[in-house]
């Protein structure tokens, strides 16, 4: 659990996760999307993000290390000082 700027967040799942059904393929949109192989019952979750929650002076830090080893840093901003670190492999 990462307490920050008064919010308490639970840990989250360490990997990300699809529904059996999504896979993660080109977009006539934009770039990559996730689309179901096969019809989903609505309200099913499709995806669930995971990772690991960081304040901003730890991903200040991740960036930094990251720039000298020319590594990929995927994230969002979950809160105000809040990230999700997503995990390296992440579709």
């Amino acid at each position: 659990m990462l307490v920050h700027a008064g919010q308490m967040w639970p840990a989250p799942a360490p990997r990300c996760w699809f529904h059996p059904a999504v896979e993660v393929r080109p977009s006539l949109i934009d770039g990559y999307g996730s689309f179901a192989r096969v019809p989903v019952a609505a309200g099913t979750p499709a995806s669930r993000l995971g990772g690991r929650l960081v304040t901003g002076a730890k991903l200040d830090e991740l960036f930094a290390a990251a720039q000298h080893s020319r590594a990929y840093i995927d994230c969002l901003t979950v809160g105000d000082g809040t990230h999700l670190v997503l995990p390296p492999d992440t579709p």
